[in-house]
């Protein structure tokens, strides 16, 4: 990337936003995608590691930009199993974690310095 940022963008249901990345790794994390059926229920990938269930709340997906592409991932689902949109967004604002969360509600909500 040698001085010049990667514009990357990250679709929301307001439209795509554009990150500008000039080090370090993005990632998303969601229930957006990989979702199934099971005896009548609707469940995903990410876990409770609290109920050993699919994750509830009002998040969709979380995108965080961080210094590798490994920590990206794993601050993406913490944000995500933080059980809601509110405290998700707290989080990543007191650590200073940059961050675009979608709700289920169709918000899209900045935190960690975008904005």
């Amino acid at each position: 990337m040698a001085g010049r940022p990667w514009p990357v963008g990250v679709d929301t249901p307001d439209g795509t936003i554009t990150l500008e990345l000039d080090r370090g790794g993005l990632a998303t994390s969601g229930c957006d995608r990989r979702r199934w059926r099971q005896q009548g229920q609707e469940r995903h990938h990410l876990i409770d590691p609290a109920t050993a269930l699919p994750a509830q709340g009002d998040v969709l997906t979380v995108t965080v930009a961080a210094p590798s592409a490994a920590e990206a991932e794993v601050l993406a689902k913490t944000l995500f199993l933080a059980g809601s949109a509110e405290r998700a967004t707290a989080e990543a604002e007191a650590l200073g974690i940059p961050a675009v969360l979608v709700t289920r509600a169709g918000a899209t909500l900045l935190a960690g310095g975008l904005g």
